[in-house]
């Protein structure tokens, strides 16, 4: 298999891995509003003036979420991470005729487990529509412009088609986002002090770059809605803060915050500049400063967003330290790789398998808990009720919290808007529901009554929590005319004269998922005296509300072993 080959399946892989994810995301958050806000020019003028000066993102946003078709949404989608990844691969390359050799497949590869494994928020920046449209595509444009500027430095004359490109680059990179905007004036001036000392020839396009950037952040950065959205009360704690304080408060807890999110590309830096020191030139040196400062200086730019602290705002910083990686693997996968850099490959893919399948497992919960939310809304639409009430998603497992989309926010106006019911609201479930509609119940109990179908336990990969989760009948509905309510009792099974005897006793808090009822209830092992193979006797109660401490009678028990 030739190289050219290879790095095309590379770039098929990386674009249908992203795909799988992209798929199984729902629309969440921000994507209803800005599905109906659409491409009306008035209404993204009043957006403008009264909210927010993104242009760009905002438009890439409403083009994608208008076709409302989730295949061609997910193909569009898609294709902003391999494009990115490629430019940043191929950006070294300025000098030469970019050659498909073997090195540059590995450079991909690295840089998207890089990438992935490095971006705090890799959910709400590549796999969220308006998500993406803030913070992954406008690094697209970012890395189109830096791609093609430092390719025509070198060269003879500039035709104009090149140079029309590159205005249009500039001006959507600087109406990107307001602090890749002001970092990448930042770059262009220290490319333009690069370009110099180095004597390159057509060093005044930078020049042109420049301003078209700054025209396209003064668009960004002057739009009346700025000012709307800062005298917002969500921020009158942060605007509360005196300067002092915020300057403390950025440098010794956000800005170090910022910067440690990035750790597993720091060992990548360090392995790739011990390979390849030797071979790095004058110029090299002074780029990778140019690139390394950038996202230092985008760490400290950050101190006047109160954004600062959310994780999707970082994206920008991690662009710039993979452009310096993709500079060091250019010369450092020149020579012979060293032990040292197999070991960290096969660690480096091995950590990224994993991730990718926990996260393509917990995407895949959502997306089942996404279509049971669904088909509630519109069962209950049928019923022609106006007021849907949906659970939550619920989050699985995955390594870093960041690998999640945005499920947090939820606007139940303008979702209800889109299913065509008043209100959506949230109900709030801390387990699987989508797992456990379909999970047969195999635990082992003694029925009294016929209020409860089954009891599922759930453990947590190093947690001594145990979770239990009640399934109860749907004609629980008529023990609440009744004022009757349940709760779990937990005990082992040491006798209760036995000094480390322990019981636990909870109230359950009943809610409807579709047609089922369902309660949760966590408990530490370690209050129940249980270190490891717990053996628990669970019961659960219905007790009279007026009475609680009466005797009653387990509705149901089990033995957890």
């Amino acid at each position: 298999m030739n190289n050219t080959v290879c790095l095309t399946v590379a770039i098929l892989i990386l674009y249908v891995t992203t795909f799988f994810i992209v798929y199984l995301s729902p629309m969440q958050s921000d994507d209803f509003s800005f599905y109906f806000m659409g491409t009306s020019i008035s209404k993204h003028w009043h957006f403008y003036m009264t909210w927010s000066g993104r242009v760009v993102a905002d438009y890439i946003s409403t083009l994608i979420l208008a076709i409302n078709h989730p295949v061609i949404i997910t193909v569009i989608s898609s294709a902003a991470l391999p494009i990115l990844i490629y430019n940043i691969a191929t950006t070294p390359y300025y000098q030469d005729k970019i050659n498909p050799k073997k090195q540059l497949v590995y450079t991909l590869i690295i840089l998207w487990f890089g990438y992935w494994l490095a971006n705090p928020a890799l959910g709400q920046t590549t796999f969220w529509v308006v998500g993406a449209a803030n913070y992954l595509w406008p690094l697209v444009f970012v890395s189109f412009l830096f791609k093609y500027l430092l390719r025509c430095l070198p060269e003879g004359k500039i035709n104009k088609i090149t140079v029309l490109i590159l205005i249009v680059l500039s001006i959507l990179s600087g109406c990107s986002n307001e602090a890749t905007g002001a970092l990448i004036l930042y770059c262009l001036v220290l490319l333009y002090a690069w370009a110099w000392f180095n004597k390159l020839a057509n060093r005044s396009i930078i020049l042109l770059c420049f301003v078209a950037v700054f025209m396209g952040f003064l668009v960004l950065l002057l739009a009346p809605g700025n000012m709307v959205r800062a005298a917002s009360p969500d921020y009158s704690v942060w605007r509360s803060m005196a300067f002092d304080e915020r300057l403390y408060n950025h440098f010794y807890d956000v800005m170090p915050s910022i910067l440690k999110g990035y750790g597993v590309i720091y060992l990548l830096l360090i392995w790739a500049f011990a390979q390849s020191y030797r071979l790095l030139q004058k110029k090299d040196y002074q780029l990778l400063i140019i690139w390394l400062s950038s996202t230092v200086v985008f760490s400290i730019i950050l101190i006047a967003s109160p954004h600062a602290v959310v994780a999707r705002t970082h994206l920008t910083g991690l662009f710039f330290l993979l452009v310096a990686l993709s500079f060091l693997l250019e010369k450092a996968l020149q020579q012979k790789v060293s032990k040292m850099g197999v070991v960290l490959f096969i660690a480096l893919c091995i950590t990224f398998l994993s991730s990718y399948i926990l996260v393509f497992l917990a995407y895949q919960s959502i997306n089942k808990q996404s279509n049971i939310r669904t088909g509630i809304i519109e069962e209950a639409k049928a019923r022609g009720e106006q007021a849907v009430v949906i659970p939550n998603y619920y989050k699985g497992f995955v390594l870093r919290t960041g690998d999640f989309p945005e499920l947090d926010y939820h606007s139940a106006d303008m979702m209800g808007r889109y299913y065509g019911v008043k209100a959506i609201n949230l109900v709030f479930a801390d387990f699987d529901y989508a797992t456990l509609l379909n999970k047969p119940c195999e635990t082992p109990y003694n029925r009294v009554d016929d209020y409860i179908q089954c009891i599922y336990t759930q453990t947590f990969l190093g947690s001594d929590i145990l979770r239990f989760v009640v399934m109860f009948d749907p004609k629980i509905t008529m023990l609440e005319k009744e004022h009757r309510q349940f709760r779990l009792r937990v005990k082992n099974t040491l006798k209760p004269t036995d000094p480390n005897y322990y019981e636990l006793t909870m109230p359950l808090r009943i809610i409807k998922v579709g047609d089922y009822y369902f309660a949760s209830a966590d408990m530490l092992l370690s209050l129940l005296g249980v270190k490891q193979n717990p053996a628990l006797i669970v019961s659960v109660y219905n007790y009279d509300v007026k009475q609680p401490s009466a005797d009653t009678i387990p509705s149901i028990s089990i033995q957890v072993k």
